[in-house]
């Protein structure tokens, strides 16, 4: 038994000691909408404050047939969409002709709509230029790992639309909002570009008049916090306690002349009942040595008389979770240029 404690003091002065000083560093690039806070461990970086409000670009690229081919997205086009789509809710056409109009506004009008944003937080290239931001102003350049604890749970969008907006005219937005459901994608701010097909003629022509504008949601988490675990909680603890301390005098009372080899065979055995008992038989072996290390005195290897909470809390590492909750909005630009068709 004396060479299972002298392993169990071997392991206990092997298991990792953790360090919880750092520095936070506010980086600012030309490429992102807002400063970002990044905490420094070591050669360790992760995410102490992100962009709240982003900023994303969209394009436009027209197909070769349907509305807007062959001269593109502009004011001419846009009039003739808001004429057809008052025509297809005109009572006066029959409804043939309104269903064509329709058609013709809703169905043929298909647009590429190509999404970018600089604001890209998993985007290696943006670590990169952090890291090289951080280097300058430490003065020094290390090779630093950059932990990636941000973690997005949920992309949604909203449209906003003028009250002016053709879209209004046919109105049934929920149809546009199916051909949208593609941007609710990760990879925006994972690649910094998507791109999503458009069939309804209205809405582009709203998105390039300024009149429905599209936001994206991004809800998640991020910045590092470190927790530490121990072999026990303060619950089992306390349970295990009570156990040793009401079957404590059936194993040592009557047992004054034991040698300490048999005394730490006692103390094991009452380890091993109390572990039992609040079940966490279980335990793996280098835990259960720390434990047994703890409540035996080293003079005659008998159980402590009086154990504490303090005594049996023992630290067996840490874990990183995510304690900062994250919302960005990411609003888009319409960028004017390129209007006509791609081939």
């Amino acid at each position: 038994m004396n060479f299972f404690l002298r392993n169990s003091l071997i392991l206990a002065n092997f298991l990792p000691i953790y360090s919880y000083s750092s520095e936070q560093i506010d980086v600012k690039l030309n490429s992102l909408s807002e400063p970002i806070s990044v905490y420094v461990e070591g050669n360790t970086i992760y995410y102490s404050s992100l962009p709240k409000n982003l900023v994303g670009h969209l394009n436009f690229q027209i197909n070769t047939i349907g509305t807007f081919y062959p001269n593109g997205i502009n004011d001419n086009n846009c009039e003739l969409v808001e004429s057809r789509a008052r025509n297809s809710i005109n009572s006066l056409f029959p409804n043939s002709v309104r269903l064509e109009q329709r058609n013709l506004v809703r169905k043929y009008g298909s647009v590429k709509l190509k999404l970018s944003t600089s604001d890209s937080f998993y985007s290696k290239a943006l670590k990169r230029k952090i890291v090289d931001n951080i280097s300058e102003k430490l003065n020094h350049f290390l090779s630093y790992d950059f932990k990636d604890n941000f973690q997005i749970d949920e992309v949604s969008f909203v449209v906003e639309y003028d009250r002016n907006a053709i879209t209004n005219i046919i109105d049934q937005k929920e149809e546009i909002n199916k051909q949208l459901l593609k941007i609710n994608d990760i990879n925006l701010l994972k690649k910094g570009a998507i791109s999503v097909e458009i069939n309804s003629s209205d809405f582009i022509c709203d998105l390039y008049s300024g009149k429905a504008k599209i936001k994206l949601i991004y809800q998640g988490k991020y910045g590092l916090n470190k927790e530490t675990n121990y072999i026990l909680n303060n619950t089992e603890i306390e349970q295990l306690i009570l156990y040793i301390n009401n079957n404590r005098i059936k194993y040592f009372e009557n047992n004054i002349l034991n040698s300490k080899e048999k005394n730490l065979i006692l103390s094991s055995i009452l380890l091993k009942e109390g572990l039992q008992n609040i079940n966490r038989a279980n335990l793996d072996i280098n835990n259960y040595f720390l434990l047994l290390d703890q409540i035996t005195n080293s003079e005659d290897g008998k159980v402590h008389s009086s154990l504490t909470t303090n005594l049996l809390a023992i630290k067996i590492g840490s874990v990183d979770n995510y304690p900062t909750k994250y919302v960005g909005t990411l609003k888009l630009d319409v960028q004017k240029t390129n209007l006509k068709q791609t081939q």
